[in-house]
């Protein structure tokens, strides 16, 4: 047999490959598949699961993630990380343990989904983007976003206390001119709070004082104080409810004489990777789906694993 260089044995194995049609490894160490997988997909409250192609299992969480009236592009960067969830999460086992499916709509571990949301331009974006996913070191990536960051974004550990040692392709990133920062207020009743901090496993029932203890680099609070007793902000906000204490962006934290809490902030959502809002705003400058994700991610690359 005529020896040949190695060059030549690295053509002569990706041409027999291409023949035999097997998936070839991309430099990122995940194999590209051969065609686009179909998922089994369990809708809660109809209480049945589905089977679809991923494209349009992604082309539902875009809708029900993002206002289906913004920019293709800004749909497009949230079709790359809906992407990438769910092709990590169904890698971990997917939702086959609380299931017996690749995926749901359940929102506490997993993706929320509306197909009925779908439109045209949805639907262009996420063909725009169709198979590509957001990679790290040869993985696919922990693709977190939020509404809107209030100014700027904040780290995992900072927004999440997420202090896994995975997260360096997470920045803090000033908002892009353009990007609302979703001012608001909100009261909380006395019992309220009592409740959201009994089951963070304080036993607090009266509420005589509540300021901000600590805040991190981008000025969330990661610390309150509650009469005498240090908490988490983070954990707190959750507990109490996320959608009506919107973010950890505190401005101020005023209690009442009956023990109400009125907090005033910006921003919403936990604040780390990707900001909708300030994807809209880069996508009316004319940025890409691409230029978008690579605005909020560092030292991170974009595969398109399927054709």
């Amino acid at each position: 047999m005529v020896a040949m260089r190695d060059g030549a044995v690295w053509v002569l194995v990706a041409f027999l490959c291409f023949l035999a049609g097997c998936a070839f490894f991309s430099d990122f160490g995940l194999r590209r598949q051969r065609t686009e997988p179909e998922i089994t997909l369990r809708l809660t409250e109809q209480d049945r699961t589905v089977e679809l192609s991923f494209e349009d299992y992604v082309a539902g969480v875009v809708a029900a993630e993002m206002d289906t009236d913004w920019p293709r592009e800004a749909l497009g960067a949230q079709a790359i990380l809906a992407r990438t969830y769910a092709w990590r999460k169904m890698q971990e086992g997917g939702e086959h343990e609380r299931y017996g499916t690749d995926a749901s709509d359940d929102v506490t571990s997993f993706q929320a989904y509306d197909m009925a949301r779908v439109n045209d331009r949805v639907r262009e974006a996420v063909e725009d983007t169709r198979g590509e996913i957001l990679v790290h070191d040869g993985q696919p990536a922990l693709t977190w976003f939020h509404a809107a960051s209030g100014g700027l974004t904040c780290d995992p550990e900072e927004g999440l206390e997420y202090t896994n040692a995975e997260k360096p392709y997470y920045r803090t990133v000033q908002e892009p001119e353009g990007a609302q920062l979703r001012f608001w207020e909100e009261t909380f009743a006395e019992d309220e709070i009592a409740s959201a901090l009994h089951d963070m496993g304080y036993d607090i029932s009266s509420i005589d004082e509540m300021t901000v203890q600590e805040r991190g680099p981008s000025g969330r609070a990661v610390r309150l104080r509650v009469n005498e007793t240090s908490v988490s902000a983070p954990s707190f906000r959750v507990s109490l409810d996320s959608d009506r204490l919107k973010s950890t962006m505190l401005k101020t934290v005023e209690v009442s004489d009956d023990g109400s809490v009125q907090f005033s902030g910006v921003g919403h959502g936990h604040g780390v990777g990707l900001s909708q809002e300030g994807a809209r705003a880069l996508a009316d400058e004319g940025r890409s789906a691409e230029d978008i994700i690579r605005y909020y991610y560092t030292d991170i690359d974009i595969m398109q694993i399927w054709p």
